[in-house]
């Protein structure tokens, strides 16, 4: 934008007064002239000398002359300063735009913006490089862990798990899988607090809900056992297992025809689950149904016939039935696959005492006692014991 000039008032031009015109002198004869006497000046009738007036007035002319001159040099030394001005700001505007809009500019500052973003993407490629290589490390000692797991080294897998969450924060499998392998060592709590973190992390996981109930369950937190079996198959409906531990929850609060029911489902959910028939034959043995258990103890040997429980299990039940010789013939088949169980022993003896084969008897319950005692077994079950063999001793 051009800036605009200050404007000067003009000048006004005084008239000048008419010069004298010059006598016309007459020749003469030559004859000297008398000398001439100085003119006396003419003096006004009000008694002021003309003369002096008029050379003050020409002087005051001449310097409101030289005063004009000076205002118009000023004034046209003005206007060329704000003319410059102005060029100078126009060329310095145009030059600007030339150069911002001329492509090599233009190009420059392309290739500054690339730079940005180049540097923005090195820098974020490098945080992902050093959080991928975090990633790797922290993938390489969960699988550490989970070899470990398989080993039964708990400790071991628990330092692998635990190195894997130190590099990997947010690495929810870990978590859980360090709960497992705390749950295999009974420390519940330790086990809980995992678990609670992986749900945390992913609070759609099915799994890590089930096996903290499993430690609640252990607990004897049946109640918030049962709270997270509940949202395990809800997340997971088809999950045998959860069915399955539920029904455990229910068989422990004396809850049969629930906890029958959960075993259904897991059965109709896994055909070949060998642990929900024994149980369920559990739950049927506790309300007397003893054909129906010994059925499912039968369908629970065909998967599992190298499991001592489930033929301690069907003895009990043909016990309940005071079938004597099939419950000690199942009690034989456990203790081949299981020599060491004091339990199996006391059944035993039970059934002997039963058929009135009191030394027999007492053989299988001083055998119970020994390995109870060695077993740090309860102390209920070992003065059950005892009080079985004083009786004999009465008796005797």
């Amino acid at each position: 934008m051009f800036l605009t000039a200050p404007v000067f008032g003009l000048a006004q031009t005084e008239t000048k007064p008419p010069a004298p015109k010059p006598e016309i002198q007459q020749p003469k004869s030559a004859i000297e002239p008398p000398p001439i006497q100085p003119a006396t000046p003419a003096v006004s009738s009000d008694g002021v000398n003309r003369t002096d007036l008029e050379k003050q007035s020409i002087a005051l002319d001449k310097r409101l002359i030289a005063m004009e001159k000076r205002l118009l040099e000023r004034e046209a030394d003005t206007i060329t300063w704000w003319l410059t001005l102005n060029l100078i700001i126009m060329a310095a505007i145009t030059i600007a735009v030339m150069i911002y809009f001329s492509p090599t500019v233009k190009q420059i500052r392309e290739d500054r913006t690339q730079i940005k973003e180049d540097r923005a993407q090195i820098k974020e490629d490098r945080a992902q490089a050093s959080i991928s290589a975090k990633n790797a490390q922290a993938a390489s000692f969960f699988a550490q862990g989970n070899a470990k797991v398989e080993q039964g080294d708990w400790d071991g897998a628990i330092a692998d798990y635990t190195e894997a969450i130190r590099l990997k924060p947010d690495y929810a499998n870990a978590y859980y899988n360090r709960g497992l392998a705390k749950t295999k060592k009974g420390d519940w709590d330790a086990a809980i607090a995992d678990y609670d973190q992986a749900i945390r992390l992913k609070p759609d996981y099915a799994e890590a809900y089930d096996n903290r109930g499993v430690a609640k369950d252990e607990k004897q937190d049946l109640d918030g056992a049962m709270a997270d079996y509940d949202q395990a198959i809800r997340l997971m409906p088809d999950d045998a297992n959860a069915n399955y531990n539920r029904g455990l929850a229910k068989t422990k609060k004396d809850d049969w025809d629930a906890a029958i029911a959960d075993y259904d489902q897991a059965i109709r959910l896994r055909p070949d689950f060998a642990e929900a028939y024994t149980n369920r034959g559990l739950a049927k043995t506790k309300k007397g149904d003893l054909d129906a258990a010994i059925a499912d103890y039968d369908q629970a040997i065909r998967l599992k016939p190298d499991d001592a429980g489930i033929y301690n299990n069907r003895g009990n039940a043909k016990a309940e039935k005071d079938d004597w010789d099939a419950a000690i013939a199942d009690y034989d088949q456990a203790l081949r696959l299981k020599p060491d169980d004091a339990g199996i022993y006391y059944n035993r003896g039970n059934s002997k005492y039963a058929k009135d084969d009191r030394d027999a008897a007492l053989a299988d319950w001083q055998e119970a006692l020994s390995r109870a005692v060695a077993q740090n077994l309860p102390d209920a079950l070992i003065a059950n014991i005892k009080q079985k063999i004083d009786m004999l001793s009465d008796d005797a």
